[in-house]
């Protein structure tokens, strides 16, 4: 029976392959390593079998700061580890930006990032992290709930790249591999790893449902993580099918137009486009939209689909800031669609997107109870307005500053529909701290932002309003009808987030 050193190897190995060696040259391996017991038990791996992989490892250890004396401890055990295993470390103490701690998906871009500008320092061509079969299960259940796709239910792919030239990728050794076997592996070779108390804070959607979710799903489905592993193999399968016939059919869509300076503009043939089966329609949308870098979400892509099937009447469809898809018309006669980045056409050009962004006007979706949430998808702002009802305020607690795009308000003064949309003339406002109503221009005069977003050809002001004023000012500041008083009952956490991400997911 392979032993937990024999499986990382071997997984390890496959993992290595993608990268030509010279001769007996070291492949360099920067290891994540937090002090946990996942990563601790991947740290103790590598060191071990590094001689004869022909590895040159160094292990990096990133300080969120978040929790204060156990941050620090967790730093001191990374380094009298290291220094007992005679493995550079690297520690990075990531400052804090804010009062507040930042969500999951920030601290995450945060590590990956300061790991690959380590990894480029040390010309490092892979960076293993800790991550196992139950961060996996975990990962799959997060999207399932959320929304996603079969490409998006994959989770996470045991090799991915991070950056390119030179090429930089993440690598999960111990993908197969439960948290259980690492507990074994370091009790085994009589090593305690530290635990992260955060790890238990249910506020977090992960841990949330690691301690509240799993422990049912196990008490039924003893083996729910290895079905759960050999699913995710099998939509790996199929999404790399898939990827292939993609890949054919994008040049077959595309018919070129025109040619725009040195760069030729290429148009999506509506006639070849709607012969296609629904699935690939979706899947060759959603590689168009994450090659620019725009969320793949399934409301965007229907939009898509139906704006090219011709049921939308407008002549373009705005998916981003940068991108604008657009009717091309021969003879009166739609025959295809054009993705349109702004920069490359004149003025007269974007004095057409100014206006279409100027009648942008979205309908907020507001949560129905005390401790639930409601998410809107804004995609001609490329951001998403996330809103949750209260269950309990604290009077005491951090209130975001007004440069920032969320805010802590009470709507009970208020009336709605609420709206997002740009400014328009004639906007009023009370402006937080002011009894009287004035003028949004008058306003702006005395309250500026420099977090302006850029719509069509120009920065734009974006607002939160209802049909008689408008009520927050993303960026720059609130009225004075959504401050939150002692006894209020409609306390709403409002925050906006991009779309774009690094790690797009079809959701």
């Amino acid at each position: 029976m392979p032993t937990f050193l024999d499986e990382v190897e071997d997984i390890l190995a496959k993992e290595l392959a993608i990268v030509e060696r010279d001769g007996d040259s070291l492949i360099s391996i920067v290891a994540a390593f937090s002090a946990g017991p996942d990563s601790t038990a991947l740290l103790l791996a590598l060191h071990k079998i590094s001689k004869r992989a022909r590895i040159k490892l160094q292990a990096c250890h990133i300080n969120h700061n978040l929790r204060g004396d156990e941050s620090l401890a967790d730093q001191e055990f990374c380094q009298k580890l290291c220094s007992k295993l005679d493995i550079p470390l690297q520690k990075i103490i990531l400052p804090l930006e804010s009062s507040s701690a930042p969500s999951e998906d920030v601290m995450r871009q945060y590590r990956y990032q300061a790991l690959l500008e380590f990894a480029r320092q040390c010309n490092a061509s892979f960076i293993a992290t800790g991550h196992t079969l139950d961060d996996q299960a975990e990962t799959m259940l997060f999207r399932l709930f959320r929304g996603t796709s079969p490409a998006g239910l994959k989770a996470m792919a045991s090799t991915r790249l991070l950056d390119e030239n030179p090429p930089v990728y993440i690598i999960r050794p111990m993908l197969e591999l439960s948290k259980a076997d690492c507990l074994r592996f370091l009790a085994d070779e009589g090593i305690a790893a530290r635990v992260d108390s955060s790890n238990t804070n249910e506020q977090y959607l992960r841990n949330y449902i690691r301690w509240q979710m799993v422990p049912v799903i196990e008490g039924r489905f003893a083996d729910w993580k290895e079905h759960l592993g050999n699913l995710h193999q099998m939509l790996s399968d199929d999404d790399e099918y898939f990827e292939k016939i993609v890949h054919d059919l994008q040049s077959e869509i595309r018919v070129s137009e025109s040619q725009s300076g040195s760069d030729s503009v290429f148009v999506w043939s509506q006639e070849k486009f709607l012969t296609l089966p629904a699935s690939l329609q979706s899947r060759l949308i959603v590689s168009e939209l994450t090659r620019r870098n725009i969320q793949p979400s399934f409301e965007r892509v229907k939009a898509i689909r139906a704006f090219i099937e011709g049921m939308e009447k407008h002549n373009a469809l705005t998916l981003s800031s940068e991108c604008v898809l657009r009717r091309v018309k021969k003879d009166g006669i739609q025959t295809g669609i054009e993705w349109v980045e702004k920069s490359r056409f004149a003025q007269e050009e974007s004095e057409f997107y100014d206006t279409f962004f100027g009648n942008q006007c979205t309908l907020i979706r507001m949560p129905k109870m005390p401790g639930s949430s409601a998410s809107n998808v804004i995609t001609w702002l490329n951001k998403a307005l996330k809103i949750d009802f209260c269950s309990s305020h604290k009077q005491k607690q951090d209130y975001p500053p007004p440069s920032e795009w969320q805010a802590l308000v009470d709507l009970s003064r208020v009336s709605q529909p609420l709206y997002v949309r740009t400014r328009k003339p004639g906007d009023l406002i009370q402006p937080f701290g002011m009894q009287e109503t004035v003028r949004l221009k008058k306003y702006l005069q005395t309250h500026k932002s420099v977090n302006l977003p850029t719509l069509g050809s120009r920065k734009s002001m974006v607002v939160v309003a209802n049909d008689e004023e408008v009520i927050w000012v993303p960026g720059v500041g609130l009225s004075e009808k959504l401050r939150v008083q002692n006894g209020s009952e409609a306390v709403h956490k409002l925050v906006f987030n991009e779309l774009v991400s690094s790690d797009a997911t079809w959701a």
